[in-house]
């Protein structure tokens, strides 16, 4: 009798794991996702970075949901001493679909820096995304 017991324990933990299972794959199917709006990197080191020259970083974002994100706005940074500028921002981010942003990076002192940058969207699951650029400002020495 205690050898039908265990059998049945275990089938049932499995049929309870496969129900489990079979509900996470049918809420993928119809586009919910436990995560919203995401960048494959929140982080971009840019190691060194030439004073006064402007420098092109990209985030690749995705959309992981069944419904169109719109963009609502952003905050870039902006001072002589270092300016982060978002350039190309779209109103919207299509279902499930990716969207490479270019953000320009100017450094005007020597030495390291950090700076985030948020966007913000009507996604429920990410009203905002804070993305960080970090390098070293350093003097342009010409070659020769």
């Amino acid at each position: 009798m205690r050898w039908f017991g265990t059998r049945v324990s275990l089938l049932l933990a499995f049929v309870s794991f496969a129900i489990g299972l079979a509900l996470v794959v049918i809420d993928k199917r119809n586009g919910h996702s436990s995560s919203g709006l995401t960048s494959e990197s929140r982080l971009c080191y840019l190691g060194d970075v030439d004073l006064g020259a402007e420098r092109l970083v990209q985030f690749r974002l995705t959309n992981p949901n069944s419904s169109p994100v719109r963009f609502v706005g952003k905050m870039s940074y902006c001072t002589p001493e270092l300016c982060v500028s978002v350039k190309n921002l779209p109103d919207s981010l299509a279902a499930r679909s990716q969207f490479t942003l270019d953000v320009g990076v100017k450094v005007g002192v020597p030495g390291a820096f950090t700076s985030d940058f948020t966007l913000y969207s009507d996604d429920p699951k990410t009203p905002q995304l804070k993305l960080v650029v970090a390098g070293t400002g350093v003097e342009h020495k010409p070659e020769g």
